[in-house]
């Protein structure tokens, strides 16, 4: 009877050392590879198409000269280009529309600039120094409500043409740092004459 109790006894410690062993791992199934994908080709850029954007405001008006807005501001960078940036490695003042740096002469009265030559506005009509002059003196014509026109006096007596493609800016004072900034006039770019010299819009109302 004894003898019976011990075997049973270790039958039930086996059982419970069974029961709280480790499940057999499943047989692992094997992993299908996935398809391997062509590399994909760059695409070559396309001219044309659509481009769209999304706006906090609409703009009060595209004319660069009467408005301070940022919304107007921000549709008027997507038609014209500007004449100067500031490269964000260096933080100089390269051209875009202008070829280079700012040039000065030896005594810092004077720097120059040159016009890439082969520009166009977008019906054709070539893109010169007469678009800048035409600019420079809009924005200092009394009867167009240009908001800015302070900075910009206060940086340049004079700007004029060398020839079709050279601008000499003249400084109001010798070596004033901020006609480097200046000298890309409005930051929207030159507007084209032989389409606002015969127009209102730039004169207040």
């Amino acid at each position: 009877m004894k003898n019976i109790f011990v075997i049973v006894a270790a039958l039930s410690l086996v059982l419970v050392m069974a029961a709280c062993a480790a499940p057999a791992p499943a047989p692992s199934v094997p992993q299908q590879a996935a398809p391997q994908q062509p590399p994909s080709q760059p695409q070559q850029p396309v001219r044309g198409g659509t481009y769209i954007d999304s706006a906090f405001g609409d703009a009060a008006s595209l004319q660069p000269l009467i408005t301070q807005d940022n919304a107007s501001s921000n549709f008027q960078a997507l038609l014209y280009a500007p004449l100067m940036r500031t490269d964000p490695k260096t933080l100089e003042r390269v051209g875009v529309l202008y070829e280079g740096s700012p040039v000065f002469n030896a005594d810092g009265s004077k720097l120059t600039m040159k016009l890439r030559q082969g520009l166009k506005w977008s019906d054709g009509t070539p893109l010169t120094t007469k678009d800048i002059i035409f600019t420079w003196e809009k924005m200092m014509d009394p009867k167009v409500s240009f908001p800015y026109r302070k900075t910009y006096q206060d940086a340049f007596t004079e700007v004029k043409a060398l020839d079709d493609y050279t601008v000499e800016y003249t400084l109001k004072t010798p070596g004033y740092c901020p006609a480097v900034v200046n000298a890309g006039l409005l930051d929207r770019g030159p507007m084209p004459k032989h389409v606002f010299e015969s127009s209102t819009s730039t004169r207040t109302t």
